[in-house]
């Protein structure tokens, strides 16, 4: 598994700008990270990103414009407290970095082949507007708010029926049944940087109060668990960073 890892020029003119995808060049080298294989209940082998290199390249995502490339197969664990599976304890990792970053999966036998094509395809995506802002579906920490919706948000029409499935960005409902209210400009906190989702400049501070309805919730990051009691609320972050509040306290790692 490879983390390309470009540079992003004049981020702070680009929020000047409205927020417009700035031209991008390649800066940092490559990063090199390799999965480790466990065993699966079914002793299927597990190619499995470690946590910490998980949650590095999404919190970078929203840094600077970034390519992934997964060579053969990579997976990252919806609850890190919990072994490394397939199915529904685990995302692949193209989905993992879905709408944040660009990820090409090549098999290794294709792999010298088909590197400068995914390059260029990378390139092109720097220089594309792939989320229109903070009220944008895709600007979610899709694996922290934890949906099984399977529609293309690239598409309007996918993310109508997101909208349909989940609520208005005003006040989403997830897959715990938990409210996602964005804050309101007065109540943005505890961001020192300016988050992108994909060249997009979000506003300072901006998060969610992901707050559940009745019964606690479990809310799972890459490398966090939270467990929040009913009608508590923690702040989550576009790069999946969560802040305590009132009724909730981190539960993994101890």
């Amino acid at each position: 598994m490879t983390p390309l890892l470009p540079r992003v020029k004049g981020a702070a003119q680009e929020q000047a700008a409205g927020g417009q995808p700035p031209r991008t060049r390649l800066g940092t080298a490559p990063v090199v990270r390799y999965t480790a294989l466990h065993r699966a209940p079914n002793g299927r082998p597990v190619p499995s990103v470690a946590v910490e290199d998980a949650r590095n390249i999404y919190r970078r995502a929203h840094m600077a414009r970034v390519g992934v490339l997964v060579v053969d197969d990579a997976w990252v664990r919806r609850d890190p407290s919990h072994a490394p599976d397939l199915g529904p304890q685990a995302n692949p990792l193209e989905r993992f970095v879905r709408y944040k970053t660009y990820c090409a999966c090549i098999p290794r036998a294709r792999l010298e082949a088909e590197i400068d094509n995914a390059l260029a395809a990378f390139l092109r995506w720097c220089e594309a507007l792939v989320c229109y802002g903070e009220h944008d579906p895709r600007s979610l920490p899709l694996h922290v708010f934890q949906t099984d919706h399977g529609e293309n948000l690239y598409h309007e029409e996918g993310r109508r029926r997101f909208a349909a499935e989940h609520g208005h960005s005003s006040k989403r409902r997830d897959g715990r049944r938990a409210m996602w209210k964005p804050a309101l400009a007065q109540q943005r906190h505890g961001g020192a940087d300016v988050l992108h989702v994909a060249g997009r400049a979000l506003p300072l501070g901006f998060h969610w109060d992901v707050a559940p309805q009745r019964d606690a919730a479990r809310i799972c990051t890459a490398n966090e668990v939270w467990q929040v009691e009913a009608y508590g609320h923690v702040n989550v972050y576009p790069d999946a960073h969560v802040r305590e509040g009132k009724g909730a306290r981190l539960v993994w790692p101890r």
